[in-house]
């Protein structure tokens, strides 16, 4: 993100032209769960991510996402923190589907 910012210079100690890199990070009060982008699916009924519940299947979930910071997303409401969730199911993911998952850390 480009961004112009207006320092005061009154002793000189910055010249024209220069520039620099800034980390302009902040805290939230009640962070939202982030997850890769390529995680969450696109569909006519709204955003869903495919969370594997305890019996190894799929459950496709709606979601509320959040921002968008490219390579992933912030989702607001539909899934708890802990939840295991398909990395990247595809267009082909279905409700029900019976999978082996394989934990990555």
């Amino acid at each position: 993100m480009l961004v112009e910012v207006d320092v005061p210079n009154a002793d000189g100690a910055l010249f024209p032209g220069t520039y620099a890199e800034v980390d302009l990070s902040g805290s939230r009060t009640n962070p939202p769960l982030v997850v890769p982008a390529a995680a969450i699916l696109f569909r006519t009924d709204g955003a869903q991510v495919a969370v594997v519940q305890a019996d190894h299947t799929v459950h496709l979930q709606k979601i509320d996402v959040g921002r968008d910071y490219g390579d992933r997303v912030e989702i607001l409401q539909g899934v708890e923190e802990g939840a295991t969730i398909v990395a990247a199911p595809g267009d082909s993911a279905r409700d029900g589907a019976k999978i082996v998952p394989v934990l990555q850390k």
